[in-house]
């Protein structure tokens, strides 16, 4: 029987939190996957934690543009300890919306560089 796939959902956002047991169950029936990516390091693990408690969650840990001047060390050390379970890379990108330097662009540059170099 054919799955139907989300492709870009945040089910680690603090909306779907009570929910989740829900929604799992709901995808079950209704045969849907899920891309769950992230955005940084809290919804990485969160996304993590739901990648381990269901095959219907396909995990995808990333840093949003928005996030690359942040703590991108710990999620990166994330994709390191977790590369077998992560199905993806996501969030990522650039966007110079997020930025209000030259060197703040060049810093999501290097953070988008980064996580090219996992995807591949």
């Amino acid at each position: 029987m054919t799955w139907l796939y989300d492709a870009h959902i945040h089910l680690s956002d603090i909306e779907y939190e009570h929910d989740i047991p829900l929604i799992l169950n709901s995808m079950r029936k209704l045969r849907i996957k899920a891309c769950c990516v992230s955005m940084d390091y809290t919804s990485s693990t969160k996304t993590l934690e739901l990648g381990k408690q269901s095959d219907f969650i396909l995990p995808f840990i990333g840093i949003h543009p928005e996030k690359a001047q942040n703590e991108i060390e710990s999620t990166l050390k994330l994709l390191d300890e977790n590369n077998e379970i992560i199905s993806g890379i996501g969030e990522i990108g650039l966007d110079r919306t997020y930025t209000n330097s030259d060197e703040e662009f060049v810093k999501q540059e290097q953070v988008f560089r980064t996580q090219l170099s996992y995807a591949e």
